[in-house]
């Protein structure tokens, strides 16, 4: 798996541990708790960071694998040449302000030069194209990137696959990231604010499910946008219901590891042997042909590895 998916889990499941330390836990001592209440409103800032970071991350490598010889620049949809283009020129101008002073210029130029190529046969998009144009990333921001890679009701399709993946949350993803959001900033900037531990715990679950599922909505979306190249079609839009979806339990069914796909009844196993990694190797086959992903899940049914594509990424 990927190293940035495995540090974003790695990362969630850190606070989540952290939620049940007894410093965390209010008790009879005051001080103990402004202390505890400090603790969790750092926490809850860190939540919304590990999963901004995943999501810029993710979007940042996706966009590496945008080249001329895949997706010709003129191909694109109007609304990503403009992402590419003017928004990515907003957003340097934006970052550029954290950038040290004597490292501006070379990473300006070096922005700069990708920009320069723009609509040319060889041509490279600027990391920054989106969802870096402001301090934290925004709600219209994960719409935007996925509506530019042809995806049709990019936040639904979101919620859509975080519920194929067991991961659905209380609220439309759109809401729940905004909530998420919210928090942060009441956390990092109002003194009052105060959240309890299981309300920690529950924003660690919102920022997997809406991290993981976007991740694999935004990887499906790049390879679908790859196979009509390839297949000399039109672009067409992606729908959430595209994305195949292949699981894989870590807890053996009568000594064999088991293959199944989302969908389908779980008595229809796809492929199972006492070895995992010959039935992962099976899973990841099936990505060759359709957009979507094989999970790994853990004891709980969560996903504890996920791969896009056959090559095991």
């Amino acid at each position: 798996m990927r190293s940035e998916r495995a540090n974003f889990l790695r990362r969630l499941q850190a606070i989540s541990s952290a939620c049940e330390e007894p410093l965390l836990v209010n008790n009879a001592d005051s001080s103990h708790n402004e202390r505890a209440k400090q603790l969790r409103c750092g926490l809850c800032v860190m939540i919304f960071s590990a999963l901004e970071d995943f999501l810029r991350e993710r979007i940042a490598q996706i966009l590496e694998h945008i080249t001329p010889a895949s997706l010709p620049f003129s191909n694109l949809s109007q609304k990503f040449q403009t992402s590419a283009s003017q928004v990515a020129l907003q957003s340097l101008a934006f970052q550029s302000q954290y950038i040290e002073e004597d490292q501006r210029l070379a990473f300006l130029r070096a922005e700069f030069k990708k920009l320069a190529t723009l609509g040319e046969n060889h041509y490279s998009i600027s990391r920054y194209a989106f969802s870096n144009s402001k301090t934290n990333v925004q709600a219209s921001e994960i719409f935007d990137v996925l509506d530019s890679f042809l995806v049709e009701k990019p936040w639904e399709a979101i919620y859509y696959t975080a519920r194929r993946l067991q991961l659905a949350t209380a609220n439309p993803a759109k809401q729940e990231f905004e909530q998420l959001a919210t928090a942060r900033h009441s956390a990092a900037h109002k003194q009052i604010y105060d959240i309890p531990s299981i309300d920690l715990k529950a924003k660690v679950a919102s920022a997997m499910s809406i991290g993981v599922a976007f991740d694999i909505v935004l990887s499906s979306a790049a390879l679908n946008m790859n196979s009509s190249i390839a297949r000399h079609q039109a672009m067409r839009l992606l729908k959430a219901g595209d994305i195949k979806i292949y699981f894989i339990s870590e807890n053996p069914y009568r000594g064999k590891y088991r293959l199944i796909q989302d969908g389908q009844p779980k008595s229809k196993t796809l492929n199972s042997d006492p070895a995992l990694h010959t039935v992962k190797a099976i899973g990841l086959q099936k990505l060759a042909i359709d957009p979507g992903v094989l999970v790994i899940q853990d004891g709980t049914g969560k996903p504890k590895e996920w791969y896009c594509r056959a090559a095991g990424e």
